[in-house]
């Protein structure tokens, strides 16, 4: 009977009181780690190379299921989140952005000539510098030529008489 000694071990109330404390600060932390990668619009997360779902859940998930048994599993996700990921966010963000690169996204608005916005039209094209001369697109010889506006053999009004 010598190896067959039993301990029982219960903890005190202050160390349950603390894990406890403990615990509900890592899911608190969670849940603010949540909401702040909430805030950040989605072409940040792009532009930052980072995928906003994965973050939500892992700083939601890991930290709930944390709290009940291992508070400390739960700090892993919220640390790389605070300290890696939301600095590249702020970056991104600080740099203005969005889709096609002007701040808050979208297009901007017409500057009038010489803004850039639309860019000009080619020389020749048709477009606000005058008419096109020659055959368009440049050294193809124009369209081919029908000698009609419906191709032969389609049923328009030159193929009426056949």
């Amino acid at each position: 009977m010598l190896f067959a000694q039993s301990y029982n071990y219960t903890a005190s109330p202050i160390v349950s009181i603390l894990s406890i404390v403990f615990g509900l600060c890592v899911l608190g932390l969670g849940i603010w780690a949540v909401v702040d990668a909430s805030r950040y619009d989605d072409w940040i997360w792009e532009r930052a190379g980072q995928n906003k779902v994965l973050w939500m859940i892992l700083n939601g998930v890991i930290p709930l299921i944390a709290c009940f048994c291992c508070a400390f599993l739960g700090l892993i996700p919220i640390g790389i989140y605070f300290f890696v990921i939301r600095k590249k966010l702020e970056e991104v963000k600080n740099q203005g952005g969005g889709y096609g690169g002007y701040p808050g996204g979208g297009y901007p608005p017409y500057g009038g000539p010489g803004s850039g916005y639309p860019p000009p039209y080619p020389p020749g094209s048709g477009g606000p510098q005058g008419p096109a001369t020659g055959p368009y697109p440049p050294g193809s010889g124009g369209p081919p030529s029908w000698g009609g506006p419906y191709p032969p053999g389609s049923g328009g009004p030159q193929d009426a008489g056949a």
